[in-house]
C-alpha cells in the first residue's frame, strides 16, 4: 500500500506540480500516524477492481471504520464488513473542524 501511495504521490506530482509538496505533507502526516499491519487476502473478491481489495484487507484487519480515497471503485463498495469509504471531501465535512 505504501507503494501505491508512493505512485500516486508521482503521478499527482507529474500531473500537478504545484500540488506534490501538498501531497508529501499530507503523507507525512499519515504515515507519521499510521498503524501498520499485515493483511491477509480476502477470501473473495469484493472490489470491481481486485488490486484494491488489499486496502479492504488492511482496514478489516486493523478494525478500521472508514477508507479515505479518490478511487471511484472502492468507494462503490463502502459499507463493507461496516467499513464506511469516503472521498477526501466527504471526510472532511464529516469529521475535520471547520475554521
Amino acid at each position: 500500500m505504501l507503494d501505491e501511495y508512493a505512485e500516486v504521490g508521482r503521478r499527482l506530482g507529474a500531473q500537478h506540480p504545484q500540488r506534490s509538496e501538498a501531497y508529501r505533507a499530507v503523507l507525512e502526516v499519515v504515515l507519521s500516524h499510521a498503524e501498520l499491519t499485515e493483511a491477509r487476502e480476502l477470501s473473495e473478491v469484493v472490489c470491481d477492481d481486485p488490486d484494491d481489495d488489499i486496502f479492504l484487507a488492511a482496514a478489516y484487519a486493523a478494525g478500521a471504520t472508514i477508507i479515505v480515497t479518490g478511487d471511484r471503485a472502492l468507494r462503490r463498495v463502502s459499507g463493507w464488513s461496516g467499513i464506511d469509504i469516503l472521498s477526501p471531501r466527504q471526510f472532511a465535512d464529516r469529521h475535520l473542524p471547520r475554521p
